[in-house]
C-alpha cells in the first residue's frame, strides 16, 4: 500500500528569490529549494512587464533528488502567462527531464467555462478539461513558484484580512478534474531571516482543501515573495542571498517514509489474515481527495452518515459495512463480445494506462492466452502482474512498471487497467483503505465490467482475484488520495466475521 503518486515529481516542493521587485513590473529573482535541511537545487524565475494586460513568466529548475539509493538530476522549465491585475492564467506550459525516467511535459488553455490540459509522457498524450469559472489561478506541484508569487502579488490579504483562492493544479488534472482551493489569512508583521540577512515583512497562513499548511512571507511594499514553508513536507523556501552554501541531494527516501506513515490509521484490533475477512463493521472518520466523490454504496459496501464534499476533498464520518465479493467467472460475457459505447470511457487509454502502447497489447495478449470470456481474460492478466510485477514503492505509471517489472500497488494496478483494456475488456481504477496487520493503509486496485452494469473487482497486488476480502474500504474510482491533514483519521473496528 502507499500513497497515490498524482505528479511526476514530489508534492509541493518549492523555491526562493532575491529581490528584485514586484512581479508585473518585471526582474529576475533565484530561489533557494531547501527540503530535509538541504539545499537540494535552485529555481531561477523572471518576468516581463505588464504588456496590454498581459503578464509573462519563466521559471528554470535544477534539483537532485536521492530515490531508491540513487542520485536523480532533474530539470525543469516552464512558461506561464497571465491576464493583469487579476493574476488569472492563460497559457501554460512545462517540460520536465531527469536522469531517471521518460521526458513529461504539461500544456494547458485556461479560460472562462472550460480549460484543457495536456500531458504528455515520452510521446503519449492525455488531454483533460475541467469546467472554470475563469477566476481560478494556477498553482504548480513542480516548484514553478513564479506562480505562487503572481497569486500572491494579486490576491495576497491586507491587514487583518483573509481571501479564499481556487487554483487550478495541471499535474493532478487527469486523475482529479476539479480546481481546490485554499484559504489565505494575513497572520502580523514579522521580521524575516533570509540566510544572513533579515527582512521587514507580512506572514501569512494558508490552509487548502487537503488541509496542508503553509507559511508565506511577503515584502510588504510590492508583495516579492520572501519566503515559504511547508512543515508537513520539510521542505523551505528562502530568499537567496547569493552565498555558496553547499548543494546536497534531498533524501526522498527518507522522507517519503515520514509521509507514506501518516497514510496508516491503526485500529487496535488484530483481524488475522486480511484476506479471510467475511464482513466488517466499522466506525470511520477521515478526509480524501476524489476524482467521482465518495462512492457511498460500492458494491458489498454500504455508508450510513455524513459526508461533504469541500472542493476535490470528501470528508466523511460514519458506519461503514463491507462483505466479501466472491465471482466464478459464470455470468462474464465472451471475451469477442464487443462494449457498449457508453462504456468507450472505460477502454481509454492515458498516459498513466497507455492501453494502445503496443507493450502493453504484446503483454497482455501473452498473459491472456487461451482465454474466452472477459473474466478469464481479467483474472489472467491479474494473476501475471502479481506474478512478475515485484512490489517496491515507485509511484510509476504502467508502462514503466511493465518495462522494470516493480511498481507499488498504483503501478500495479494501472498496469492491470492498461493490459486488460488493451483486451477489450472495461475496466476502472479503484481505490481507498486496505486492512494489513491492525491498521488501514491508503491502497488501489482495478474494478472489471464482465457483462452491462456488473462490476468485479480485482486486487493485482494482493492477489485477490475471484475472491475479494471484505477488508478493503472503497473511497474513490479513478484518482484518490488520503488527505490526512485534512482532519484526523479514526476507524474503529465495531465486528468483524471470518471465512470458516
Amino acid at each position: 500500500m502507499v500513497r497515490l503518486k498524482l505528479f511526476p515529481a514530489l508534492a509541493l516542493l518549492f523555491c526562493s528569490a532575491s529581490f528584485a521587485g514586484g512581479i508585473q513590473d518585471g526582474g529576475e529573482w533565484t530561489y533557494d529549494l531547501i527540503m530535509g535541511g538541504n539545499r537540494m537545487g535552485r529555481c531561477m524565475v523572471t518576468s516581463t512587464p505588464v504588456q496590454n494586460g498581459v503578464l509573462e513568466t519563466r521559471a528554470n529548475i535544477k534539483i537532485e533528488l536521492i530515490q531508491a539509493g540513487q542520485t536523480v538530476r532533474s530539470s525543469l522549465s516552464g512558461r506561464t502567462t497571465y491576464e493583469w491585475p487579476g493574476g488569472h492564467p492563460s497559457s501554460y506550459d512545462l517540460k520536465i527531464t531527469a536522469s531517471a525516467g521518460p521526458e513529461v511535459s504539461f500544456a494547458a488553455q485556461f479560460g472562462e467555462g472550460q480549460s484543457t490540459v495536456t500531458m504528455d509522457v515520452a510521446g503519449q498524450r492525455s488531454p483533460s478539461t475541467l469546467d472554470t469559472l475563469g477566476d481560478e489561478y494556477v498553482l504548480d506541484n513542480n516548484f514553478l513558484v513564479d506562480q505562487y508569487m503572481v497569486m500572491l502579488a494579486a490576491a495576497a490579504p491586507g491587514e487583518g484580512d483573509s481571501v479564499t483562492v481556487r487554483f487550478i493544479t495541471p499535474q493532478i488534472v487527469s486523475k482529479i478534474p476539479k480546481v481546490l482551493s485554499m484559504v489565505i489569512d494575513y497572520a502580523e508583521k514579522e521580521t524575516v531571516k533570509l540566510g544572513t540577512t533579515e527582512r521587514d515583512a507580512l506572514k501569512l497562513t494558508s490552509k487548502g482543501d487537503t488541509g496542508l499548511q503553509m507559511y508565506f512571507w511577503i515584502d510588504p511594499d510590492d508583495r516579492t515573495l520572501l519566503r515559504w514553508t511547508v512543515p508537513a513536507q520539510q521542505t523551505e523556501v528562502i530568499l537567496s542571498t547569493g552565498d555558496s552554501a553547499e548543494t546536497k541531494p534531498a533524501d526522498m527516501d527518507r522522507l517519503m517514509a515520514g509521509i507514506i506513515s501518516k497514510l496508516y490509521i491503526p485500529t487496535y484490533l488484530e483481524m488475522g489474515r486480511f484476506q479471510e475477512v467475511a464482513d466488517l463493521k466499522m466506525r470511520i472518520s477521515l478526509c480524501a481527495v476524489a476524482a467521482d466523490g465518495f462512492p457511498k454504496n460500492a458494491p458489498k459496501q454500504a455508508f450510513e452518515g455524513k459526508s461533504e464534499e469541500n472542493g476535490a476533498t470528501t470528508c466523511i464520518d460514519g458506519i461503514v459495512r463491507t462483505g466479501m465479493t466472491e465471482y466464478d467467472g459464470k455470468s462474464s460475457l465472451p471475451l469477442t463480445a464487443p462494449a457498449r459505447a457508453e462504456d468507450g470511457v472505460f477502454l481509454k487509454s492515458t498516459v498513466d494506462a497507455p492501453a494502445e502502447h503496443p507493450d502493453i497489447i504484446k503483454a497482455a495478449k501473452e498473459a491472456a492466452t487461451g482465454a474466452e470470456t472477459r473474466w478469464d481474460a481479467a483474472a489472467a492478466v491479474a494473476r501475471w502482474v502479481h506474478s512478475h510485477i515485484r512490489y517496491e514503492i515507485t509511484g510509476s505509471g504502467a508502462l514503466e512498471a511493465l518495462r522494470q517489472r516493480r511498481g507499488d500497488c498504483g503501478p500495479q494496478s494501472l498496469l492491470s487497467l492498461a493490459m486488460i483494456r488493451s483486451l477489450g475488456v472495461p475496466a476502472r481504477l479503484a481505490g481507498g483503505l486496505l486492512y494489513v496487520g491492525g491498521k488501514f493503509g491508503q491502497h488501489n486496485w482495478i474494478e472489471v465490467m464482465v457483462r452491462p452494469g456488473e462490476w468485479i473487482p480485482i486486487d493485482p497486488t494482493s492477489g485477490e482475484i475471484g475472491r475479494f476480502s471484505a477488508s478493503h474500504v472503497a473511497l474513490w474510482r479513478g484518482g484518490g488520495a488520503l488527505a490526512p491533514d485534512a482532519m484526523p483519521m479514526q476507524i474503529e473496528v465495531l465486528s468483524f466475521s471470518r471465512v470458516e
